[in-house]
């Protein structure tokens, strides 16, 4: 991995740490990485989390408002890790941490699954490669944008929300 992506995705595993801090929950990087980057304790009720995060440097579009992001997840992790993992797919844009997204295991697994969410790469990772708007995040017609900034409530949801998937025609 090239040096500038260990910096990238170190610092924006700190920037989500921060936004749980400032949203008063405990955060901890475990001692040994066996898939979770950090682990979020919610002190109001014990609660433990853990989560893996991904981070990206935003690319503009060519329609105002409009960028894209690329993500690349073990496949196996995503198919046999922890049941309540939650990833973070942090993205930098415009020099500053911008967006969260916020989705439990299970729900990309079952949006990839189901719903033709992603790619797989020869590697067997899966490429997530997100159209950010106004009022959207786009992925093969799937709408992430319900994850976006979801840290409340916390631990998000193992349902998947109204709008995700659109309606059947």
């Amino acid at each position: 991995m090239p040096r500038r992506d260990l910096f990238t995705g170190r610092s924006g595993q700190l920037a989500l740490m921060a936004e749980f801090l400032h949203r008063e929950m405990n955060v901890a990087i475990p001692e040994v990485d066996i898939g979770d980057d950090i682990v979020v304790v919610r002190d109001d009720n014990d609660q433990i989390t853990r989560v893996q995060v991904k981070t990206a440097n935003a690319k503009p579009l060519k329609s105002p408002g409009l960028f894209s992001a690329q993500f690349k997840l073990p496949l196996h992790q995503l198919e046999n890790g922890p049941l309540h993992l939650v990833y973070a797919l942090v993205v930098r844009r415009s020099n500053r941490w911008e967006e969260f997204v916020i989705i439990r295991r299970s729900i990309l697994f079952q949006l990839h699954t189901s719903n033709g969410l992603g790619s797989v790469d020869p590697k067997a990772n899966l490429i997530l490669a997100l159209t950010f708007g106004p009022d959207a995040i786009m992925n093969k017609g799937l709408n992430l944008n319900p994850f976006r900034s979801r840290f409340d409530p916390w631990p998000p949801s193992d349902v998947v929300p109204d709008g995700v998937i659109p309606p059947a025609e």
